[in-house]
């Protein structure tokens, strides 16, 4: 099993290409899966790659329906 790779608000906000407080709206939306440790977020790198692909498979849906 592959060791978890947790990430930033900062890191996942750079490899979403989105504004850390939009990262911070998914998350506490549940759209994106995040745990807390203290008063800190902490992203696992398959879970952004996960919601990013979701994304995108949302972006083509939407712009063939256009």
């Amino acid at each position: 099993m592959q060791e978890q790779q947790w990430m930033t608000v900062a890191d996942a906000a750079k490899a979403l290409g989105l504004c850390k407080n939009t990262v911070r709206k998914y998350a506490h939306s549940g759209e994106l899966k995040c745990w807390h440790a203290g008063n800190r977020m902490r992203f696992d790198l398959l879970d952004v790659q996960a919601f990013k692909w979701r994304r995108s498979q949302q972006k083509e849906v939407v712009d063939a329906e256009a």
